[in-house]
């Protein structure tokens, strides 16, 4: 075996001994909005500054160098350092159903000669709407509106049944409630025979001419005869003359008499007053031994009641 005999023995001795003294304190003070990433048989990759709208028609990057990040829900490329916003549509329409308010009852507060008051109730007392508060008789209506479920009804006529009747509007539908009152008053009733007057069919019926005739002319007969003082209360509609009914025999009348609670004419001498009043009569005869006269309140059992809770 040849084993040489010489072997390199040059080493170089020397080294550089320059080092760079100077270091740049110049630091550029413009950042460029794209870095140019270079990667092994890559292109550059820009980082866009804004996060892109378009949803790429592909599946996601999967170049580890592309710099860009993939939502897999949605398939939306954003920048890095940014947070994906969600897409999922929300619905803010909320649909509820109406519930229409109703009424529960009429409370009667009072109800004097010439004035009734009454409030009501409903199922929901925090609902705010209008009320139509409407009061009638057969020849009398009054009617107002009211956001307060209270109404006070005044200038009435005593011993009169009233109807009351309370209407709204609540989801479209019409709600209704009704109740009938009778004003206070004192009644004095008075039955008397007619001896020159013959009873006929056409007096039974109140539609007729000659049934309107012969109360027109017996209520205002009446009147006359009456003091100054009660005839100046009729007047003023607190004291109201009504033919209740007519009868045969030969011609029976009765008739009532009612005086509002708020006079102060003592009953004896309204009675005394129609005694004289068909004694004295021009146009009537009056059987004075068939002529009854008393005195009841309106309120009594077995008529509509001025009182209580409707």
């Amino acid at each position: 075996t040849t084993i040489p005999t010489s072997t390199p023995t040059t080493i170089p001795t020397t080294t550089p001994t320059t080092i760079p003294t100077s270091i740049p304190t110049t630091i550029p003070t413009t950042i460029p909005t794209s870095i140019p990433t270079t990667t092994p048989n890559a292109s550059p990759t820009t980082f866009p500054a804004s996060i892109p709208t378009t949803i790429p028609a592909t599946g996601p990057a999967t170049s580890p160098n592309t710099g860009s990040t993939t939502n897999p829900s949605t398939d939306t490329t954003f920048a890095p350092g940014t947070t994906p916003k969600s897409t999922i549509p929300v619905s803010t329409s909320i649909t509820t159903s109406c519930v229409p308010l109703r009424f529960l009852r009429i409370n009667l507060v009072t109800a004097e000669s010439e004035e009734i008051s009454i409030t009501w109730e409903t199922d929901n007392a925090s609902k705010q709407t209008d009320f139509t508060v409407t009061i009638s008789t057969v020849n009398y209506q009054n009617q107002f509106q009211t956001e307060n479920q209270v109404a006070e009804f005044t200038d009435l006529k005593p011993d009169v049944e009233y109807q009351i009747q309370i209407s709204t509007t609540s989801c479209g539908q019409q709600q209704t409630i009704t109740e009938k009152v009778r004003t206070v008053a004192s009644v004095v009733e008075v039955s008397t025979r007619i001896t020159n007057k013959e009873f006929t069919p056409g007096l039974k019926n109140e539609s007729s001419q000659e049934y309107r005739d012969f109360v027109k002319n017996f209520t205002a007969e009446l009147a006359k005869g009456l003091s100054a003082e009660i005839q100046a209360l009729i007047m003023d509609g607190k004291v109201t003359i009504f033919i209740t009914s007519i009868e045969e025999g030969s011609l029976k009348v009765n008739v009532s008499l009612t005086i509002s609670t708020n006079v102060t004419v003592p009953l004896s001498d309204v009675k005394n007053s129609i005694v004289d009043s068909l004694n004295n009569s021009s146009a009537f005869v009056i059987d004075v031994e068939n002529t009854t006269i008393s005195e009841r309140d309106s309120c009594q059992p077995g008529l509509d009641d001025c009182s209580g809770n409707g």
